[in-house]
């Protein structure tokens, strides 16, 4: 799995690092840039929390509603958090780029080859 992420950050020099979270967050994978300040792991451990509230959130007002993606904008940075399979998450630390949406385009295009993988 480990691989996979490190292909999915190579493909953008704007991806810093990648990791896959369960709903209780714990790391499941992850892969980092080298000379990123801060820890993936710490940044998806802590965006689980609020992400699983939001869920329950918006399928309490409509049951068929799920949350899929969350997008987050920091000071420097990127987060954004993307459904996968069996209750894991992928979460992503971007640089704050104003044309992030290519490097969403990037991130979903290969969101199909790490649900296939878990």
């Amino acid at each position: 799995m480990e691989e996979i992420l490190r292909k999915v950050a190579e493909e953008s020099e704007e991806i810093l690092a990648l990791a896959i979270v369960d709903e209780e967050g714990l790391i499941i994978s992850k892969h980092a840039k080298s000379n990123i300040s801060f820890d993936i792991e710490e940044m998806a451990s802590l965006i689980i929390t609020p992400a699983m509230r939001l869920s329950e959130a918006f399928s309490d007002v409509n049951r068929e509603e799920q949350l899929e993606e969350m997008i987050t904008f920091l000071t420097n940075n990127v987060v954004a958090l993307y459904k996968l399979a069996y209750g894991t998450y992928l979460v992503a630390a971007l640089k704050n780029t104003p044309l992030y949406g290519k490097v969403r385009f990037t991130i979903k295009k290969n969101l199909v080859t790490l649900k296939e993988t878990l």
